[in-house]
């Protein structure tokens, strides 16, 4: 098959790693996989492409609507006449009307989040004409994302393919040479990943435990804002923090933090299925999460992490159950490493390969 992958920009990002996984997962499966980046930024993940000799486009867009992007869309797929057009986030207003020019029988789009929270409500009534009148088929990453688009789209479960995120990482702890207890949390700066109420949480922590640190990867340059980052610097100041509090910024590769870390923390006000989580349980790291969005279909409580609400003081007493409790840090951490096998890029590649030939022979 000729598959085209298209992606705003393939930034550091859990929805751009999982695609990454899929592109090679893909490409090693034997099929000609082609990479579409609407934005020209070259990341780790485009340079990891290229190694593999998976062509990427990049198109240039500016900020905010960019209508020459619809024409670079067309002359892409025209010139690649692919079987399968799959998107991400909000592409598709600008790939699935060329597609339907080119008569491009496939479109699949994934959804990374809960269905009201993806896109803007303009383009969601955008999305589900392309759902009901361009066959464009949506895949659910996990069964609450599924309920959303159902309900968001008026759709069928039958008509919403299930297919799990996947990574493929071998993690190597690395044992503290030190007596502090590292929490640590992977996500950009933006409302949604709660950052505030992390720290709002930490300090609690760490005025019961002074032997805590927290680390945090991730930069509002992944798509997060500005004036998130500065609210959560301020915070740390205000709560004199600045040396318990680690601000690592973007990464390419965040194995070095997880393989340091003694637990992960998610504190996120609605989530998708976050693969930052998955790539916690295959380090065995226990794990503190809001049980928003697909976060439950993932951790089950008290059995292979702990969930919360969205609550500063609840979340700040599970946490420090996992510094005081050795027990129950590693029940949570075999039982994680046990379940993280789910969610294989594998897994996930051989779930969309069935898919997509199945929706070519219809």
């Amino acid at each position: 098959m000729k598959i085209v992958e298209v992606m705003p920009e393939f930034g550091l990002a859990g929805a751009q790693r999982m695609a990454e996984s899929l592109i090679l997962g893909l490409s090693e499966a034997g099929h000609q996989v082609y990479a579409i980046s609407l934005f020209s930024e070259e990341t780790s993940i485009t340079e990891n492409l290229h190694k593999h000799s998976v062509p990427v486009y990049f198109l240039g867009k500016k900020a905010g609507l960019d209508l020459s992007i619809f024409i670079k869309v067309f002359k892409v797929l025209k010139t690649i006449q692919p079987d399968v057009v799959h998107t991400h986030r909000y592409c598709m207003q600008y790939v699935i009307p060329a597609a339907q020019l080119l008569h491009i029988k496939v479109k699949v789009h994934t959804v990374h989040n809960i269905a009201e929270k993806e896109v803007p409500e303009k383009q969601q009534k955008l999305n589900n004409w392309f759902y009901h009148h361009c066959d464009v088929v949506p895949v659910a990453i996990s069964p609450v994302v599924q309920k959303s688009i159902v309900n968001r789209y008026h759709l069928q479960n039958n008509d919403v393919p299930l297919i799990y995120n996947g990574v493929t990482r071998n993690y190597v702890h690395v044992a503290n040479d030190c007596d502090i207890f590292n929490f640590l949390n992977i996500a950009r700066f933006e409302p949604q990943k709660n950052h505030r109420m992390l720290i709002e949480s930490f300090k609690k922590v760490h005025d019961v435990h002074p032997k805590t640190r927290l680390t945090l990867v991730g930069d509002y340059s992944l798509g997060g804002s500005n004036a998130e980052y500065n609210a959560v610097i301020a915070l740390i100041k205000q709560y004199k923090l600045e040396d318990s509090v680690e601000l690592v910024g973007a990464v390419d590769d965040v194995a070095p933090y997880v393989e340091r870390a003694d637990a992960f923390v998610l504190p996120s006000r609605y989530e998708g299925f976050p693969i930052t989580l998955i790539e916690a349980f295959c380090a065995g790291l226990p794990v503190v999460c809001t049980a928003v969005g697909g976060v439950p279909d993932i951790v089950s409580n008290e059995e292979n992490g702990l969930l919360t609400s969205v609550d500063a003081g609840e979340f700040a007493h599970a946490m420090i159950r996992l510094v005081e409790d050795d027990n129950l840090r590693m029940t949570l951490s075999e039982h994680a490493q046990r379940d993280s096998r789910k969610y294989s890029q594998d897994s996930m590649t051989d779930a969309y390969q069935v898919l997509f030939e199945k929706l070519i022979a219809r």
